[in-house]
């Protein structure tokens, strides 16, 4: 964790990474509603305003997740927002990606363009490579191609 979790007491940490763990694994199965229960045990451990702390941060985006693969647009909305007012959370483009994803299912066009703008530029088009094919294709038709070239192909490898 970042300089922001310093003065977590190391047995909270520990007990944070360990129930993050447990439900990382719970999330590789695809338990879903097991792993949101774990990180929301995590979660508790994590001192008030949790955005202060990066370990929100971690379980905030893991919530989203699980709540994303589950197709719970608002749950995944408001965790993801969590997780971009946490350290580390503005300009990652992951967040970002999944944020834009999630406007797009909840018809917020300008918003869902805006978010996965900020993810195809901070890491290029290859983000979306392995993401439904329609992720892209809005966005691509969003983004003006370079001049004199082809917009870019998530698929292709150079």
């Amino acid at each position: 964790m970042g300089d922001a979790d310093s003065t977590l007491p190391d047995a909270v940490h520990q007990r944070i990474t360990a129930l993050c763990d447990q439900g990382d694994a719970l999330m590789d199965r695809r338990s879903y509603g097991e792993a949101m229960e774990i990180f929301l045990k995590a979660l508790e451990l994590v001192p008030e305003p949790r955005t202060r702390w990066e370990a929100g941060n971690w379980i905030y985006t893991a919530l989203g997740e699980a709540c994303y693969l589950r197709k719970d647009w608002p749950a995944a909305r408001e965790y993801f927002r969590l997780a971009v007012l946490s350290p580390g959370g503005a300009g990652n483009p992951f967040l970002h990606m999944r944020r834009g994803q999630v406007f797009l299912e909840m018809g917020e066009t300008d918003r869902a363009a805006q978010e996965l703008a900020i993810a195809v530029a901070s890491e290029g088009p290859g983000i979306l490579r392995d993401e439904d094919p329609k992720y892209w294709k809005f966005i691509s038709g969003v983004l003006a191609p370079p001049r004199g070239g082809r917009k870019a192909d998530p698929g292709a490898r150079g």
